[in-house]
């Protein structure tokens, strides 16, 4: 069970997103879930979809998120949805739910950049994980190497979308912004060492 009693309504101090880094028993995610959920604490990502299918630590992994101030929502398929703003999770979930084309308004709900959600909702939502296969960080040039994706599904990386070219401004944008989050968190445990590997992958 993850331990509540330090958190506080809307505080998302550094304080506190040590104290939820460490309290998550990460062998129950997948890796990429450490890339979104820092994107979210850093605010720099409005929401995030992970798939915790698990019913009991979804339950209370859910829960701690409440308690922290976060808006939260699950749907039949195993995914959850959080996000600091009301009201969102539920109409995320709604809007993946449709049976029109939906991939460029539920990127952008995600944090996608505008020209990555119409690169996605263009080439169809199908294909995000073959797209992501197909990135080649060889491709990046300084200083859009920080936009490498491809080990993101190891746990690794600074971004969690598939950028609409290997020179887009907006998810460098993104990227440098979450550097510099992960450089100004002085944290033991678990956040220290993911730290670690971040740093040593992109050698910042």
């Amino acid at each position: 069970m993850i331990n509540t009693s330090f958190l506080t309504q809307k505080n998302q101090s550094i304080d506190f997103i040590q104290q939820v880094w460490s309290q998550i028993p990460w062998s129950r995610h997948a890796p990429s879930d450490r890339v979104d959920l820092c994107l979210l604490f850093a605010g720099l990502k409005p929401s995030v979809r992970l798939s915790i299918g698990e019913t009991p630590y979804r339950t209370n992994f859910l829960n701690t998120m409440k308690v922290a101030g976060f808006d939260t929502a699950f749907d039949g398929d195993g995914y959850s949805v959080i996000s600091p703003h009301k009201g969102f999770a539920e109409f995320i979930l709604a809007i993946d739910q449709r049976n029109i084309p939906h991939a460029f308004e539920f990127g952008q709900f995600l944090g996608y950049p505008d020209c990555c959600a119409r690169f996605i909702d263009h080439q169809g939502e199908h294909r995000i994980d073959e797209l992501a296969l197909a990135f080649v960080k060889e491709n990046l040039k300084d200083p859009y190497r920080f936009i490498d994706i491809s080990a993101y599904d190891k746990g690794i990386g600074l971004i969690s979308h598939v950028p609409c070219a290997y020179d887009c401004k907006a998810s460098l944008e993104i990227a440098l912004g979450l550097k510099r989050f992960i450089e100004s968190q002085e944290c033991s445990g678990d956040f220290s060492l993911w730290k670690r590997e971040v740093r040593s992958y992109f050698n910042f």
